[in-house]
């Protein structure tokens, strides 16, 4: 509802779009009894056929996509996922690339649980600035975007913001190789 207004005001993509709410739902239909908590703790996996239903969902919006001449979207299919459910999370990444889209991952890219997302993540949103500047510009894999939680609000003392802030919105986002500034508000 939301791309013809922003299309309108000469907004022209691509456009950041989360998935949860959809993954949300599939996974309720297809794991009956199964519980989700606080960023997609679950506690029961899914049936390996979720994961081809997730791929069908995200394969018809990226054909509706097309059709009305949408800007690319890329989706991030799930927001922080535990570190405990790597698997599904990494599961649930692959699905939503082998339907055609970019996706992107709100987690740093050299967090201990980061290494089975690499198969279906285009996009390393993070923060703090974790990947050397030298590593960022000597590959062309991954793009990375900055996510600068804590230099969002979250931290009220006016010196730690007024740091920080510098490094995320100055020198530090332009020196940093990362493309994109992503705030959590």
């Amino acid at each position: 509802d939301e791309l013809p207004r922003m299309h309108a005001a000469g907004l022209r993509g691509p456009v950041p779009v989360g998935g949860g709410n959809a993954i949300d739902v599939i996974y309720k239909r297809m794991t009956p009894g199964g519980e989700r908590a606080a960023h997609w703790r679950i506690d029961k996996m899914p049936p390996p056929a979720f994961y081809k239903e997730v791929t069908r969902a995200f394969s018809a919006l990226k054909q509706q996509a097309q059709a009305e001449g949408w800007p690319e979207l890329i989706i991030c299919p799930l927001d922080e996922v535990d570190a405990s459910r790597s698997d599904f999370g990494a599961g649930v990444y692959r699905a939503v690339r082998d339907a055609g889209f970019r996706t992107y991952i709100t987690k740093n890219p050299l967090a201990s649980d980061a290494t089975p997302y690499h198969e279906g993540v285009d996009i390393w949103c993070s923060q703090p600035f974790s990947t050397p500047y030298e590593s960022i510009v000597g590959q062309d894999r991954f793009e990375y975007w900055s996510y600068p939680n804590h230099n969002a609000g979250e931290i009220k003392d006016r010196r730690v913001m007024q740091k920080g802030g510098r490094m995320s919105y100055g020198y530090g986002l332009w020196r940093s190789g990362y493309t994109t500034l992503i705030p959590w508000h």
